[in-house]
């Protein structure tokens, strides 16, 4: 007789905050130690966690992500770009992805010292130790870096320029496409034929340059630190007195002009081809405007409005920063998406066709499910779409899941009640010693201790009336 009335290890039981299972057709969570611990299945979409050593979800289609030892550790895989990532911040990285050519590259780092790559059909080979040496190849923004006793010596090679330089950064010297060389900072020049001509003396204090040259309208500037700059191209005109506090621009053919005594005030306005305008008085009033976008800032940086206009999407925000935030998005389908969040307290999001999620306190979708899950004070979300609906309150004390016409409620230890699709209502109260159904009849049912013992749902994946 004790076995009868004690529920099945597969069963929903609810003994929150130490362990609890609640389940629906194809949906499950089970957690321990107040959700410190816990699983959860979407469909095919599954996810781990133990916060805050680890966090991951896998998706239906391979690809997956985790955090680990959050925020320092991440790790993203998809099976559709054939990319993998890892990175442990501030000191490791590592990164594989196939080519649209079929080639797979590998790139990672151990920070400050190593860093390396290679490919596959052997295109491509780093490997550096720093300060003593390397060669590393597609390296930040250059095609190869070499060094030797950095910052003794090192030659980088870039859209067909090589530059070698001695006692980085005092002397260097460039050949190729662009010719120069440059003792910092006393002087340096250098010259790219028909396109760039660059010098300085006493950088930063004088700077010249005339650059696009193959263009119609080069750009041609120079600036003697602080005291005045000037910037020409075409009959664009910029100049600026005691640098950053005045400045002035005017572009007749487009009805640009713009006035600056920074950083309280500056005056903008343009007819052609952005018709765009800035007024700013900081930080007192801010405002700009031009054919797509248009924001406008009281007692900056804290009270905002904006407009945005593309062509898949209108949307209006405000925000009282740092605590309140609204915005309301008109997608181009029709849906409509307003998400609003009273920070860090509260945030609720919702859709016109009915999905919504809530959340108290609200630190962002990457805070929470590494950090604050287990202590949330209430967290919520539903899709009448696909007849789906979760709720749950602080360390799961109290547990609501709905799928296809299945709704489970429970709190440990007392009960809760299952709803079936055919109106019947099961309740199970006093840790599952007392159970009975209602909807079609009166009906006792055995007791489960500790409750509420009712059948795995989780694998009816059939569609239900």
């Amino acid at each position: 007789m004790v076995a009868l009335s004690c529920a099945s290890p597969g069963a929903d039981w609810n003994l929150a905050p130490f362990y609890s299972r609640v389940t629906a057709p194809n949906q499950q969570r089970v957690e321990s130690l107040g959700g410190i611990l816990r699983f959860a299945q979407d469909g095919e979409t599954t996810r781990w966690a133990c916060n805050p050593l680890l966090w991951k979800e896998t998706r239906p289609d391979g690809s997956s992500e985790m955090d680990f030892l959050f925020p320092l550790g991440r790790q993203e895989d998809n099976p559709n770009r054939m990319r993998t990532s890892t990175r442990v911040w501030p000191i490791y990285w590592r990164e594989k992805e196939r080519r649209p050519d079929g080639v797979t590259e590998i790139d990672w780092a151990l920070y400050p010292f190593f860093i390396g790559g290679s490919a596959d059909d052997g295109s491509e080979s780093s490997l550096a130790i720093f300060p003593l040496g390397g060669h590393l190849e597609n390296w930040l923004t250059f095609d190869t870096v070499d060094f030797v006793l950095f910052p003794f010596w090192a030659r980088t090679k870039k859209d067909g320029t090589t530059a070698q330089h001695f006692l980085f950064p005092f002397f260097s010297q460039k050949t190729g496409a662009t010719e120069g060389w440059s003792l910092f900072p006393f002087f340096g020049w250098s010259e790219s034929p028909g396109r760039s001509k660059k010098r300085f003396i006493l950088w930063p204090f004088f700077i010249a340059s005339e650059t696009e040259l193959h263009k119609k309208e080069p750009l041609y500037s120079w600036f003697l630190f602080p005291l005045y700059g000037k910037r020409e191209q075409g009959d664009y005109t910029a100049q600026t007195l005691l640098w950053p506090f005045f400045g002035w621009a005017n572009r007749p053919s487009t009805q640009f002009n713009s006035y600056q005594f920074w950083p309280l005030l500056k005056v903008e306005s343009a007819t052609m081809p952005q018709e765009r305008k800035l007024r700013r008085i900081l930080p007192f009033f801010l405002s700009y405007q031009d054919k797509q976008t248009e924001y406008t800032s009281l007692l900056w940086p804290i009270f905002w409005k904006r407009e945005d206009h593309l062509d898949s999407i209108e949307r209006q925000s405000w925000h009282a920063l740092p605590l309140f935030s609204h915005t309301r998005t008109q997608h181009a389908d029709g849906l409509e998406e307003r998400r609003t969040r009273i920070f860090p307290f509260l945030s609720w999001r919702t859709f016109s066709d009915g999905r919504h999620q809530a959340a108290t306190p609200s630190l962002g979708a990457v805070v929470s499910r590494n950090l604050i899950y287990p202590v949330s004070l209430w967290q919520s979300k539903g899709n009448p779409a696909q007849r789906t609906s979760e709720k749950r309150a602080f360390l799961g004390l109290y547990q609501e899941l709905e799928s296809k016409g299945h709704r489970r409620r429970t709190v440990p230890f007392l009960g809760g009640t299952w709803e079936e699709p055919n109106g019947v209502v099961h309740h199970a109260w006093l840790a599952g010693l007392l159970r009975w159904t209602t909807g079609h009849g009166l009906n006792i049912e055995a007791p489960a201790f500790p409750g509420p013992g009712w059948p795995d749902l989780s694998t009816l994946k059939e569609e239900l009336p």
